[in-house]
């Protein structure tokens, strides 16, 4: 079964409190963490692209998270078919750039000191932006975390009436940015140039 729309899961983004909320036949196509060979026997009408799959060195043992797939991946691998995507509308909600880096702190418990260095030395990114590029002219709308009544309108026209009180996956909140200095911030306020570049140009 096909959707008129596709929910990019942006992490830390109130992602998992949304897909909660969507019709069970659009989670089974689009959510959750398993393996491929699961994936195929709970979506007999997937038309799975094993030759890709191949490509991409997944195991099809391996558990993956099939709602943190790219566009393009999706696409080649038939999830999303290539011949519909003129049809669905998609959607991505982003998050101010150092407050969704604390709250990947404070979700995967560790250390904000731990994170940045991961990040200078290229071990994570954590990017937001690379989630919405493809190389199929998709167009994604994109919407601020905190712009409820935008996030809430947009499924609406698909008969979905959002809750977004509802708090689901909500961390322990044990950093806050007074751990960062203001070197680390100058130093995300870099690293993040083109996610704060998104997020400011979205809804």
């Amino acid at each position: 079964m096909l959707f008129d729309f596709y929910f990019i899961h942006n992490y830390k983004t109130s992602g998992t409190t949304i897909f909660n909320q969507l019709d069970n036949e659009y989670k089974k196509r689009y959510y959750g963490r398993m393996t491929f060979n699961d994936y195929i026997n709970k979506n007999k009408n997937v038309n799975i692209n094993t030759k890709y799959l191949k490509t991409l060195n997944i195991p099809p043992e391996q558990h993956i998270s099939i709602d943190h797939i790219f566009l393009d991946n999706l696409i080649h691998l038939n999830i999303i078919p290539k011949n519909k995507i003129q049809n669905i509308k998609f959607i991505m909600i982003v998050r101010e750039p150092i407050e969704r880096f604390i709250s990947i702190c404070n979700f995967e418990k560790i250390e904000p000191q731990k994170l940045l260095n991961e990040l200078k030395n290229n071990n994570s990114n954590y990017f937001q932006h690379t989630f919405m590029v493809n190389k199929h002219n998709i167009k994604v709308k994109t919407i601020k975390m905190n712009n409820k009544t935008s996030i809430i309108n947009f499924f609406k026209q698909f008969n979905i009436n959002l809750d977004l009180n509802v708090k689901l996956n909500v961390s322990e909140k044990k950093y806050t940015i007074n751990d960062l200095s203001k070197n680390d911030i100058s130093f995300l306020k870099k690293f993040y140039r083109k996610d704060y570049f998104l997020y400011n140009h979205s809804e």
